[in-house]
C-alpha cells in the first residue's frame, strides 16, 4: 500500500513524528516515504523523527539487484532528510524488527549505508534491532 495521500505540510509545529510500518526487503522500494517527508515545509519544528521497522525477509532466491533495488528507497529518504527544510532536525531514530536473527545486522548495515548524509551529520541512530 502507498499512502500517497499523506501530507503534513501544514503541521508547522510538530516537534517530534513517530511513524511504525512494514517493509518486504526486494519487492518495496518505499516509494511513499521520502514524497511523505516531501510534504514537509520550512519553517517547521521538527526536532526527532522515529522509524520503527518490520522488515519482511525476501525469499532466499531473490536476485542481488533486486535486493540492492529494494534499498533505493533508503537513499531517497537520506537525500529529503538532510534538506534545508530539516534545518532543526536533530535526531533521525532508527529500530529495526526482523524475523531472521542471522540477518537482520546485515539489512541493518545494508540500510545505513544508504544513508550517508544523515549520519554524516550525525543525526542517525540506531534505537534497536529486535527479532522475533
Amino acid at each position: 500500500m502507498e499512502p500517497d495521500g499523506l501530507d503534513i505540510s501544514h503541521n508547522s509545529v510538530l516537534r517530534s513524528l513517530h511513524l511504525r510500518f512494514t517493509v518486504k526487503m526486494g519487492y518495496d522500494p518505499l516509494p511513499w516515504l521520502p514524497k511523505f517527508f516531501s510534504t514537509v515545509r520550512s519553517p517547521n519544528c521538527l526536532e526527532e523523527i522515529s522509524l520503527r521497522v518490520t522488515i519482511d525477509l525476501p525469499p532466499p532466491h531473490l536476485e542481488h539487484s533486486t535486493y540492492e533495488e529494494s534499498l533505493r528507497g533508503w537513499r531517497d529518504v537520506d537525500s529529503v532528510l538532510t534538506r534545508s527544510e530539516f534545518s532543526r532536525l536533530q535526531r533521525v531514530r532508527l529500530a529495526l524488527n526482523s524475523p531472521a536473527e542471522d540477518r537482520v545486522m546485515l539489512m541493518l548495515d545494508d540500510i545505513l549505508a544508504q544513508c550517508p548524509n544523515m549520519d554524516r551529520q550525525g543525526l542517525l541512530f540506531v534505537d534497536a534491532c529486535e527479532v522475533g
